[in-house]
């Protein structure tokens, strides 16, 4: 029987995107812009993203609508540093506490300055 190759115990770091020049790993992972689209992609179909964000640190929270009362429609976080987007159901308690306390911006804003200011470091 052929031997496989030892599967190490830990991960390695997350390697910065070819767009970040940085190497001190203090660059995210993803924009505002990717994060968007990955939480779009993973919606039922005809469920949009609202127009408004909320952050938290490397977390952003999403907050999609659509028809009232549809199945798979709430508040959705996603981690602009590691991609983490943990799946949510609807119970209060699942969701940080934070989503309830910080103030919401536009979506549109928000990646016109993350665009604005990825240009200015070029």
């Amino acid at each position: 029987m052929p031997k496989t190759p030892a599967t190490k115990a830990h991960h390695s770091p997350p390697k910065p995107p070819p767009s970040c020049q940085r190497t001190d790993m203090l660059c995210l992972m993803y924009t505002i812009e990717e994060a968007a689209r990955k939480v779009a992609d993973r919606l039922p179909e005809g469920v949009k993203l609202s127009d408004k964000i909320q952050r938290h640190g490397d977390w952003v929270l999403f907050n999609p609508y659509g028809r009232p009362n549809m199945c798979g429609v709430h508040p959705q976080d996603f981690n602009l540093r590691t991609g983490e987007m943990p799946r949510r159901g609807t119970a209060l308690d699942m969701f940080p506490d934070w989503i309830w306390t910080t103030e919401a911006e536009s979506l549109a804003e928000a990646i016109a300055k993350e665009r604005s200011a990825h240009t200015d470091t070029e």
